[in-house]
């Protein structure tokens, strides 16, 4: 866990003035009991007396989750009599609540702990409960708070404090007193904001610092703790440190941590909750998807193609502390992954997926042994459960953090409009690692529906599996699509199941969309646009006119805004420009992509498009694969698709190569279909009979045996724009 996403306070209050009550409510609202459970009132009255007298008498914590922040609370004693527990519980946290009645104001016994806040020079923030008393006297109490700052020597910044008011015992709070609160939103915020994560160095070498000690039944000896530096993990070494000098070595035979009013097991606390997973299409990494979010942490995905250098840049920068990938296929990904954890610190765990996993690797199916549970508390929508990295057809790859309301939100919207539910069955021939392909999956996920599996595709593979599985909803790439008409697979037998096929990854010709509809019986061909930064942003629908589905990629998905500008400016129905979203699937964090915002809160997709009078959009390239000759620039998206109808022609692309005179002029990289040949002067005469101005005509043609591919079948463009201004330079 990252420590900008802890907070660690204590609450400082008198006998009766609400304590309890209010960590009540504060447990209630950030979710951390069922809608059904049994709670008792005054939870953190832990022991018989304090119960009946209504005291503290020992240092306790709790742990709640509010907006991806976990929140520790320490329950400190208010009496001198027990200062040593006050001094332990001071120690473990970087702020404090002091917590007043609106009619008794502060009393006596707040003034030991309150005092002891103030020389650890803690932040205080004033909570003033029970401002529905009927003998409320609110004003006078704040001034009697900051006379007692005075009197225990507070200076300037410590009396400089902000308040919250509070009705515990109805949930509610409010930074103004004149303004009855709603819930304790305001409580929580004011917390997060004036309270400072804890100082932590994950890389010194462990110290955690004991503040009391407690015993288990069926444990033994506990000692509560505070992480300072470095990790502590389950079945560690350490040196047991005595304030006499003396010191010995123990093993950590369990690891707690607090969840609510429990202590929940937990292999490793600290900083770091991503995990990597790099797997086929299948069960396992479904599995890690739905565990790593059951409990609370982010899965990132690594594509199966990805090996050495790829893999190393992708875990390094993520910080991931455990992987799931393959024990044995070609290349041995588990034993590769082992071999980068020199380089990796972060990483602590390799799960092995398969058959005789490499030393060092945890078997996959051993975990399914072990008990399931939290180590932390439910998750929030707000949290962050997902880590995609952007396919990298233009440059390297940059990771996208993605909150579980996003996606989750995105796909349940969409699965009405598409026309998806708990009868549905849905195959995707993209793979699971990437966003198109978690898509049919979160479809699926929910309204109930089926998902069938496909690990990898291949035409005969995706065929076979058609068959197999029987699917009623198809995710496909044109990539996926064209391969298998070129190899006679697709047919009217094989789609009978299909009410639709959605195609995505990259601009789609029309005339393939009319290719994969021809052969759908009971279907329809569909089209969608998406990137990692939202999911799905728009898509036809199946009652769509057919120009429409096969022309467009659709309106925009609930909740999402689309516009084509010219910088800031919106531009009219049917002009060029680039597209732009905002929405609610939309990745939000301007601040640290402010490049990828406008000025007035837009996301810059960098795709150009045009919208037409019904706002469906129409894609019509890449801003950077605009070619600028000689200050003309054009877009060769279109010239692309007319190539593309040449006999010959099996995949093209178009990509800018240098000259001197000009700046850019046009190269076109073609593969040829099987036995079929081409030169530059009769593609040049293709274009001509089709009218197309000489300017947007290709000058070079360089024919390969295959494009260069990112794993989700996009055309690597920047690959061949370095192969070409290599040859021209060599």
């Amino acid at each position: 866990m990252e420590t900008s996403k802890i907070r660690n306070i204590a609450i400082i209050a008198h006998v009766d003035h609400g304590k309890t009550t209010l960590v009540d409510a504060m447990l209630w609202q950030s979710g951390i009991f069922r809608a059904h459970e049994h709670v008792a009132e005054r939870v953190m009255d832990s022991i018989d007396l304090e119960r009946e007298k209504g005291i503290t008498i020992m240092a306790k914590n709790t742990a709640i989750y509010y907006k991806g922040i976990h929140i520790n609370i320490v329950d400190t004693p208010g009496h001198a009599d027990f200062g040593g527990e006050v001094e332990r519980g001071l120690s473990m946290v970087d702020g404090v609540l002091l917590l007043v009645d609106a009619s008794e104001g502060p009393l006596p016994q707040t003034r030991f702990v309150l005092r002891k806040a103030l020389e650890s020079r803690l932040p205080v923030i004033l909570v003033v409960n029970k401002i529905d008393r009927p003998d409320a006297r609110i004003d006078e109490v704040v001034d009697e708070v900051y006379e007692l700052f005075l009197d225990l020597d507070a200076d300037e910044e410590q009396i400089d404090f902000p308040i919250v008011y509070t009705n515990a015992r109805a949930g509610q709070a409010s930074l103004d007193a004149d303004v009855p609160g709603e819930d304790l939103e305001p409580l929580f915020d004011l917390l997060i904001s004036r309270i400072p994560p804890p100082t932590y160095d994950e890389g010194h070498p462990l110290q955690a610092h004991v503040t009391n000690l407690d015993a288990s039944p069926y444990l033994g000896r506990l000692a509560l703790c505070r992480v300072h530096s470095g990790r502590i993990t389950r079945g560690q070494n350490v040196a047991w440190c005595r304030t006499d000098g003396s010191m010995q070595r123990v093993k950590i035979s369990e690891l707690l941590m607090t969840q609510a009013l429990d202590r929940v097991p937990a292999d490793e606390a600290g900083p770091g909750d991503i995990i990597a997973a790099q797997l086929p299409n299948g069960v396992e990494f479904l599995i890690c998807y739905l565990a790593a979010g059951f409990i609370g942490a982010t899965l990132q995905t690594i594509h199966m193609p990805y090996r050495g250098a790829e893999i190393e840049t992708l875990l390094a920068h993520s910080r991931a502390v455990a992987v799931a990938c393959v024990s044995r296929t070609k290349g041995s990904p588990a034993e590769l992954v082992l071999s980068l954890r020199a380089k990796l610190p972060h990483l602590k765990h390799v799960m092995a997926v398969g058959d005789e996993p490499p030393t060092g690797a945890l078997p996959f199916a051993y975990l399914a042994t072990t008990d399931a549970g939290r180590t932390g508390p439910r998750p929030n929508a707000d949290d962050r459960f997902l880590l995609l990295y952007t396919s990298g057809t233009t440059a390297a790859p940059k990771g996208v953090p993605i909150a579980y309301r996003k996606f989750l939100t995105n796909a349940f919207l969409s699965a009405t409009e598409l026309k998806i539910d708990g009868a549905s069955i849905l195959l995707s021939a993209a793979p699971f690692t990437h966003l198109y392909g978690l898509f049919s999956v979160n479809l699926a996920l929910a309204v109930g529906a089926a998902v069938a599996i496909l690990p990898a595709f291949t035409p005969a593979a995706l065929a076979a599996t058609i068959d197999a599985c029987r699917p009623t909803g198809l995710f496909v790439a044109p990539a996926h699509m064209a391969a298998c008409l070129n190899e006679g697979l697709l047919t009217p037998e094989r789609f009978a199941s299909l009410r639709f096929a959605l195609i995505s990854g990259s601009v789609c010709a029309p005339s393939l969309a009319l290719a994969v509809e021809e052969r759908m019986i009971n279907g329809k061909a569909l089209q969608l646009w998406g990137m990692s930064e939202m999911q799905a942003g728009t898509y036809t629908r199946p009652e769509d006119p057919i120009a429409v589905r096969s022309r467009t990629a659709g309106r925009a998905s609930p909740g999402t805004e689309l516009r084509i500008a010219d910088g800031m400016t919106p531009l009219g129905a049917g002009e060029e420009g680039e597209l732009q979203v905002r929405g609610v699937s939309v990745f939000d964090n301007p601040d640290a992509t402010a490049a990828a915002f406008t000025a007035d809160g837009w996301f810059r997709t960098g795709d150009l498009g045009r919208l037409d009078q019904n706002r469906n959009l129409e894609l019509t390239g890449r801003l950077k694969d605009v070619i600028n000759r000689g200050g003309v620039k054009f877009n060769p998206t279109d010239i692309e698709a007319l190539i593309e109808r040449h006999p010959a022609v099996a995949q093209c692309a178009i990509v800018p190569m240098p000259d001197p005179v000009l700046g850019e002029k046009a190269c076109c990289f073609v593969v040829t279909k099987p036995g079929a040949t081409l030169d530059l002067d009769a593609l040049r005469s293709h274009l001509e009979s089709h009218a197309i101005a000489k300017l947007k005509w290709p000058e070079r043609l360089e024919l390969i045996g295959e494009m260069p591919l990112t794993p989700t079948r996009k055309i690597k463009k920047a690959d061949l724009a370095r192969l070409v201004a290599a040859k021209n330079s060599g």
